[in-house]
């Protein structure tokens, strides 16, 4: 645990001087929780332990516990305080088994709020055919407020697909993060050859999809 904590203190270190690049990528093996109040809480299953890193997110004394573990075949990205404390938990939706996230990035979106881009690999589908996902899902906060944390399911960021007939395709999308219309809100842009789409963000986690 020392190591690894070691190693995040020095890469944030190293990487604060540009925060508009990744900070991390790892392969990572391996709502609410009432729905209602009149609802019963649901019931874990199965509980695999994951893996905690330790970054600093809310620029407080100590540094927040970052902690992805799976339940019931879902993958779950959790953030304590440096006290322990939750503060925010994401499920991932998940296609098919070796589901993982397996790498993150962490920019400045505003001169306020920051941005923690999630790529998830969604997992393998063989039924009649090969075909793989993985996603993007976006999550805001303000470090001056740690109950600000605010998550938004993402576009498909790369994709493959083997039909019956044994052709295979691949796609890999472009990511790019830049403020298109200049109001102090960087934006996400995701390219494939001509073919762009562009995610409008407005603050306080509100993004604009593109066909909206």
């Amino acid at each position: 645990m020392k190591v690894i904590f070691l190693f995040f203190s020095l890469f944030y270190c190293a990487s604060s001087y540009s925060q508009d690049h990744d900070f991390i990528e790892a392969i990572l093996n391996q709502g609410e929780k009432s729905q209602d109040e009149l609802l019963i809480q649901e019931k874990t299953h199965f509980e695999v332990a994951g893996k905690s890193y330790f970054l600093d997110l809310l620029h407080s004394e100590g540094l927040e516990k970052v902690f992805i573990e799976k339940k019931d075949g879902q993958d779950v990205f959790n953030v304590f305080t440096p006290t322990h404390e939750p503060i925010f938990s994401l499920k991932l939706s998940s296609k098919g088994p070796y589901s993982r996230i397996y790498k993150l990035s962490y920019r400045d979106i505003s001169a306020q709020e920051k941005l923690l881009i999630l790529y998830h690999f969604e997992g393998v589908n063989k039924y009649l055919k090969l075909q793989s996902t993985s996603r993007l899902y976006f999550i805001t906060w303000n470090p001056k407020k740690n109950n600000s944390f605010q998550s938004y399911k993402g576009p498909v960021i790369w994709n493959e697909l083997k039909d019956v007939r044994d052709r295979y395709f691949q796609r890999k999308r472009l990511l790019q993060v830049l403020d298109l219309d200049q109001n102090g809100y960087k934006d996400i842009v995701v390219k494939y050859g001509r073919t762009s789409l562009s995610y409008a963000y407005f603050g306080q986690g509100k993004w604009k999809q593109p066909k909206d």
